[in-house]
């Protein structure tokens, strides 16, 4: 008889993850109406990624490129495969872009799956307010008897002056071939003998 038993044994391979960090995305940063205050939360999200043996998953961020000036949360491995930072870029900016890697792994540790996302930020848009001087006129210096004078009040409006963001305009500034005359919305210039006298509002 045969008094040998032989028993074959097979380990069940344990196959990687397969991250996925998600759509690389363009994050317009919000016009608030403050230049100095345009803070936008970005959300990283690598739900998507999937594992052969529909094991639990941990996931860690990391930037890799771009500028060094945001810091997402969580820093360490997390079971949320979600993650978020704060960023800012003024109205005077240009886009920055930052290129973020998520490392996915399983319960082996070993096995593990990377993947990159982009992340554009653009400037807060900010579209020039519009100077509204009012309109050309015509003004006649009245007879007085006196030819020593001849001198007459101008009156200049800037009030129909708009921003098309809603911003409140927050300085005026009139002047004419002789240089700045006033800052007030509006004001009365004094000029002196006939011509054509032209103002610039800015």
């Amino acid at each position: 008889c045969d008094n040998t038993l032989t028993i074959p044994i097979t380990i069940v391979p344990n196959y990687p993850p397969d991250a996925d960090a998600g759509e690389n995305q363009i994050i317009p940063i919000t016009h608030n109406h403050d230049p100095d205050e345009n803070e936008e939360t970005v959300t990283l999200d690598a739900s998507n990624s999937t594992d052969p043996e529909v094991e639990t998953l941990e996931y860690k961020w990391t930037q890799v490129s771009g500028p060094d000036d945001i810091t997402i949360a969580p820093q360490d491995w997390s079971s949320d495969p979600t993650a978020q930072f704060d960023v800012v870029n003024p109205y005077d900016g240009t886009d920055k872009t930052y290129e973020i890697v998520v490392t996915v792994k399983d319960g082996y540790g070993d096995n593990k799956d990377t993947d990159t996302v982009t992340i554009t930020v653009s400037p807060e848009p900010n579209v020039p307010p519009t100077a509204v001087a009012g309109d050309d006129y015509t003004v006649v210096i009245l007879h007085d008897g006196d030819p020593n004078t001849d001198s007459i009040e101008i009156e200049l409006d800037g009030s129909g002056s708009s921003d098309p963001d809603g911003d409140q305009i927050i300085s005026y500034e009139w002047s004419d071939n002789s240089g700045q005359v006033s800052n007030d919305i509006n004001f009365t210039h004094t000029v002196n003998g006939a011509g054509t006298y032209e103002y610039v509002l800015t």
